[in-house]
Order: C-alpha cells, then structure tokens, then sequence
C-alpha cells in the first residue's frame, strides 16, 4: 500500500513540475532582452578584500520609469566598469541607452544607484524643520515643510516603530517597522562632488581610543577629560570614565560610522544574546570567512568553522 501511495505522490510531483502555470519567474536570455551587462571583478595586488572589506559586496540597481510611459527602466551599476542605462521598451525588451544619457559614471569604484525627481531635490534640505529629519528617525514622518504627515502606500500613518521580528512578512507593517538612521545629509544638488565627505577617522575617535587605551593599562592621558570633551561639545554632562561608560559612548557618538563590529568585539559581547536574538554565535563569526579565489595561495588556509 505504501509503494502506491509513494508512486501516486511522485506521479503528481513530475506533473507538477511540467506544469508551468503557476511559475513564478521565467529565465530569460540576454539575447532576447538586450541586458547584456556583467558586474566581474577581479582580485589585484593593490585591490581585494583584504584592502577593502567591501570588495565583494556587489553593484547596485535602480528602478524606475525614467520617460513616463509606464514601463520600469533598469539602472545597473558596476563596480569596476562603465555604469548601464536600459530603457524598458515592453514586453521585457530593454535598449542600452546609457551613452545617449551620458550616465555611465566617471567614478573608479560604483557600488549604489538611487533614483531621485529633479523638482524633489530642490526640497531637500539640511534643516530637520522642513521634514528631513537627522538622527534615529522614529514616530510620525513628515514630507518636506514639517507639516503634512506621510502615508504608507496602503495609507497608513508612516509612523516608524520598533522592530519585533527577525523576518517581516506582513505587508500591513513592512514600510513601518523598525527605526530608520540618517546620521548625514546627503548633498543632493553635487551628487558627483558632495561638499560632505565620507567619514573615515574623527577627532573624537581618537579621543575616545586615547581614553580606552588609559583603562587597558596606558598611560600618559586623562580617560575623564577625554570624555567629558566629547560630551560637552553637544551640551551633555560629564559621566564616570569607565569601560562600560566608554563602551556605551562609541555607540552614541560613532553609530553609522561602521565601528560597531570591532568594537563589540574587542569588548567581547559580539556573540552575546541580545533582542530578538536569543542565543550566543558560533566563536567562527569573530573572523571572516577567506574568499575562496584568495585561498589559491598555498600560505593561505581557511579560518577555523568556515
């Protein structure tokens, strides 16, 4: 009874598997949609992962109908290469339009595309009064003016909350859970020559590393003062200079500036249970994994659980 029952259950799976009815999503080729570009990189002396964490991180794609005749164009961006332009002629044929559009790009490394309207970027503003918020965005949002409070696109209040599942899959609360960061404010009129630079080092880093390095046994400065400095410059108080004081200050002063990892790290909560994570990591997760194009050198072996 059992072999007929499994034969029944196989016969209706290789129907199943002929049945293209409910597909989903269809391969197609190149040569049939006119997108024929290719985001490959490859390792050199000067540029890999080991100078540039970020090196496998890939390019980027932008959506949107660039000439308003209702169909969606394609925005690719590469990372060692000319940027691409495909203009959406229908029936999933694309036209590589990106010399007519003169948007290739001059940069020797693209990693993001972002589309934006011309007649919205004259709104954009460095004020939090006219509705673009710095900080922890969190609550009600309001578009440009700071009165007209936003709606999710099933008409809800845009109001940003607290997160409470790893995965969101409901669709009435995916655009409004979880708190948004903008920590600077991009320079939307000189996108090819932004007057605000990418942050690498601060002052106030170093301040605080000088203060960590006086509680792990230096010497020769004031961890207090080094403290009080940083706070005081944006009127707040003076705390006790401690570890944990200091360990709590890097993540207030230095959020979003990609620090947070090797901090948790060398302070050792990195594989600690935290919200809505609720057991400790594997001790493999404290290294990276080695490419494998990288392994090819035989002085070279894999870090340890990989």
């Amino acid at each position: 009874m059992k072999k007929h029952i499994l034969s029944v259950l196989l016969f209706i799976f290789s129907l199943a598997c002929k049945d293209n009815k409910y597909e989903l999503f269809v391969l197609k080729n190149p040569e049939d949609t006119g997108i024929t570009h290719q985001n490959t990189i490859q390792s050199t002396t000067e540029l890999n992962v080991f100078r540039y964490r970020n090196f496998y991180n890939g390019g980027g794609i932008g959506i949107a109908d660039i000439n308003n005749d209702g169909l969606s164009d394609i925005y690719f961006t590469i990372n060692r290469g000319p940027n691409k332009l495909y203009l959406n002629k229908g029936d999933f044929i694309f036209e590589d339009i990106t010399e007519t559009a003169g948007v290739a790009g001059t940069k020797p490394w693209s990693t993001r595309a972002t589309y934006t309207r011309a007649d919205l970027v004259e709104n954009l503003s460095t004020s939090v009064d006219e509705g673009v918020a710095v900080g922890i965005l969190r609550g009600q949002q309001y578009a440009p003016g700071g009165t007209t409070a936003l709606e999710d696109r099933l008409g809800n209040p845009l109001t940003f909350s607290p997160i409470t599942e790893l995965v969101i899959t409901s669709q009435s609360t995916i655009e409004r859970q979880g708190f948004r960061a903008r920590k600077y404010v991009p320079d939307a009129r000189n996108f090819d020559n932004p007057a605000n630079d990418h942050i690498v080092y601060r002052y106030a880093d170093a301040l605080l590393m000088r203060a960590e390095a006086v509680f792990r046994g230096g010497s020769g400065a004031d961890a207090q003062a080094d403290l009080d400095a940083i706070r005081s410059r944006v009127g707040l108080g003076s705390i006790s200079a401690s570890l944990d004081n200091l360990y709590a200050e890097r993540a207030r002063e230095l959020w979003l500036e990609g620090w947070r990892r090797e901090d948790m790290i060398r302070f050792g909560t990195f594989l600690d249970t935290k919200e809505l994570k609720p057991s400790v990591s594997d001790a493999k997760y404290l290294l990276y994994a080695i490419p494998a194009d990288a392994l090819i050198n035989p002085n070279m072996t894999q870090n340890p659980g990989y």
